[in-house]
């Protein structure tokens, strides 16, 4: 092995901050055998005992492995290497290993994908299996969607129902999109089964559990002599072994509503918010039965288009919803209006850049508590620079893609993302600071520190996490600095920076850089908890092949 180089950083250095975020010691490791980051398949942090394993897989059959095991200290001061050889469940049991050798599994499991159908926005339904192939383009485990079967959901109204959305009850998630939270708050996102590009499909297994989808009810042939168009709709169960229907609910409103924005919830249910023709806006939480549980009316601030960014569930069960404020109105007389929710999200898409400005509203237990609409103008008078930045420029409108979504201890609310321009190009980092009610306090800004061609498009993930002793919050991003694209190394380059924002939000301290933009986290542990005050960052040089190491320390 190696020498090991500690990289230890003081608190006299001027890069840490007092009371706030510190880098209590970095070091890297260069070792001598086959360990690189892009082999590492599990991390163990045993803090008992100070220690911290890292298991990288050289070698794997169908049964065996060969692993190389490097032991350090929670100082990152190296102990000692094992080579292990032996068969793959043997050592997982002996080791606790949690990975799987099987990286290209053959599989004929049965699985269902809804779709909606081109032009005519009817339902149906898909079933089929995942067809595993090896993909020597990239030399990675590749799938595709192979279909065997196709179902149109048969009701009362036929092919006049049109989808909106659905969900499942069957670990639709699983297949759809993870996303696991450490204690830190750091999230990682896993795709278990989608094919490439425009081709791109969800699905959730095809033989057990029911699913639900949402549609709109057209009367008539022609959707623009439907003199209700937009008033009915209905929540369709169907068991999915058989696709045959369980039940079929109404969702009627007294005026043309448009549902311009929905999501899934942790509870299982459904939450919807649908613009009426009215000058309202309604929220509607819909369960796996069909039913209604929450159902509230708001008048809307302004007249202009809402362009939802997202939904955060609050621990005591109230909802925050927050999106741009477009200038340009949603046309009524327009049949695709309330029809297409295609015709909708491009309606909204193309008019997300002429903003009026930013709207949140906080749904409760008993009904629609604030509806708070922050001007353009109250950003450029709220903006506040972060501590050694120059180049910050308060948002001036437009729509963001969320990088995050928090409540603080205080109760207030902090949304974080990132400007795009008309090109889907990605810009300015930015954060928003709002009271419990909605109202604008503050919003910062920072550049991307590496711009590329694998950031362009690719929004930078953001996390938050409440101080422990203080009502401060840490604000983390994780900017892709670049890309490894092929071979046994291909791996995303993520590059941390962590600030203080300080209790009310009228200051953001300066950024540290764990590894000072130098060294890269690992795709699969990039931030290991040891306790709710010390987490470690791993990762490496470009090449992968020295590791390198970072413990950070919140207050």
């Amino acid at each position: 092995m190696k020498k090991i180089l500690l990289l230890t950083l003081f608190l006299t250095s001027g890069i840490i901050l007092s009371s706030a975020q510190k880098i209590i010691k970095e070091a890297t490791f260069d070792p001598s055998g086959k360990a690189k980051i892009t082999n590492l398949k599990e991390v163990q942090i045993d803090k008992a005992n100070n220690q911290i394993t890292l298991y990288f897989l050289t070698k794997s059959t169908a049964k065996k492995m060969k692993a190389e095991v490097l032991y350090f200290d929670l100082d990152f001061n190296f102990i000692k290497s094992d080579n292990l050889e032996d068969d793959f469940e043997k050592i997982k049991e002996k080791y606790h290993l949690t990975f799987s050798l099987n990286f290209c599994p053959e599989s004929k499991e049965p699985l269902l994908s809804v779709e909606r159908v081109p032009f005519t926005d009817q339902t149906v339904f898909k079933k089929g299996y995942i067809e595993n192939y090896f993909n020597w383009t990239t030399f990675l485990c590749d799938n595709r969607f192979h279909i065997e079967e196709k179902v149109k959901p048969k009701g009362d109204d036929g092919e006049r129902i049109k989808l909106i959305n659905y969900w499942s009850n069957n670990d639709i998630e699983r297949y759809l999109r993870q996303v696991s939270y450490n204690t830190y708050g750091y999230y990682s996102i896993t795709t278990t089964v989608q094919t490439g590009g425009m081709g791109s499909k969800w699905v959730m297994k095809g033989d057990a559990g029911d699913v639900v989808f949402m549609g709109i009810v057209i009367e008539t042939k022609m959707a623009a002599k439907d003199p209700n168009l937009g008033k009915k709709y209905t929540i369709q169960r169907f068991g999915i072994a058989n696709l045959s229907k369980i039940s079929e609910k109404p969702l009627e409103f007294p005026v043309q509503a448009a549902p311009i924005f929905h999501k899934f919830m942790t509870n299982g249910n459904q939450a919807y918010i649908f613009n009426r023709i009215d000058g309202k806006y309604e929220f509607v939480e819909i369960d796996f039965d069909g039913n209604t549980v929450r159902r509230y009316v708001k008048d809307t601030p302004t007249d202009g288009m809402w362009i939802i960014d997202d939904l955060l569930e609050l621990d005591n069960g109230d909802i925050v919803i927050a999106g741009n404020v477009a200038k340009a109105k949603i046309n009524p007389s327009i049949p695709g209006f309330c029809v297409a929710p295609g015709y909708i999200n491009s309606t909204l898409e193309s008019n997300a850049y002429k903003s009026r400005g930013y709207q949140v509203m906080i749904v409760g237990k008993n009904g629609i508590d604030n509806l708070t609409f922050n001007p353009i103008a109250d950003f450029k008078t709220t903006f506040v620079m972060i501590d050694g930045e120059k180049k910050g420029k308060p948002y001036a409108g437009g729509r963001i893609t969320v990088g995050d979504m928090f409540q603080t201890k205080s109760n207030d609310i902090i949304i974080s993302g990132q400007k795009k321009n008309s090109k889907g190009q990605m810009l300015d980092i930015v954060a928003f600071y709002f009271d419990k009610t909605g109202k604008l306090v503050s919003n910062f800004a920072t550049p991307m520190r590496k711009k590329n061609k694998y950031n362009q498009f690719t929004p930078t993930m953001q996390t938050f996490k409440n101080a422990i002793d203080t009502k401060d919050v840490y604000w983390t991003i994780y900017e892709v600095a670049g890309a490894k694209q092929y071979g046994e190394t291909a791996r995303t380059l993520y590059t941390p920076r962590i600030a203080k924002i300080n209790s009310g939000g009228k200051k953001v301290e300066t950024f540290i850089v764990p590894g000072g933009g130098d060294y890269y986290l690992d795709d699969n542990f990039p931030l290991n908890y040891v306790d709710d005050h010390t987490f470690i960052f791993i990762g490496s040089n470009r090449s992968g092949k020295e590791l390198w190491f970072s413990k950070v320390h919140f207050d």
